[in-house]
């Protein structure tokens, strides 16, 4: 493990490579929070931002854990990720309203979802699927909806053209 400033009761912490990656997550996660913080919607800047730097934590924790704990112990970082995605459809679904025939948040969760997933590409040194795919969610979001007229109107039906 390379020098860190980060140095606990004489015990290094981590390393500069872990800091990059957690430094990653959250600019991309910003990214994404910008569009949703500029078109104000409920989830913004801090929220994606927090999203993708505690993915990326929770899978930085679980190398962690298989680096320094007993080899013989069974890790499988597959269950992390899968607790990642699990706990972004709990967040996503407190986002999504529902106003009369109108459905609300819904692009917001999936933002949210997105953000955990460039936290996770983060943390495992993924730069350019991070980047990639927080360019592809940002240009969604913020292009899309003047693009691409609604196929369908607010009851549902397809819309007449």
């Amino acid at each position: 493990m390379e020098s860190c400033p980060i140095v606990i009761f004489g015990i290094q912490q981590c390393s500069w490579d872990e800091i990059v990656k957690l430094l990653t997550a959250c600019f991309l996660g910003g990214v994404i929070g910008l569009e949703r913080e500029l078109t104000r919607h409920p989830a913004g800047l801090r929220t994606h931002i927090l999203v993708s730097l505690g993915s990326a934590a929770v899978i930085l924790m679980v190398f962690y854990l298989m680096r320094t704990l007993d080899t013989s112990a069974k890790f499988d970082p597959g269950r992390a990720i899968a607790g990642i995605i699990t706990g972004m459809g709990f967040i996503g679904a407190g986002a999504i309203m529902k106003e009369g025939p109108s459905v609300h948040g819904i692009t917001t969760a999936a933002s949210l979802w997105v953000a955990a997933a460039v936290g996770m590409l983060s943390a495992v040194g993924a730069y350019g699927l991070a980047i990639f795919t927080t360019l592809l969610a940002t240009v969604t979001m913020a292009f899309s909806p003047r693009t691409f007229p609604r196929i369908t109107d607010e009851n549902n039906n397809l819309a007449k053209q």
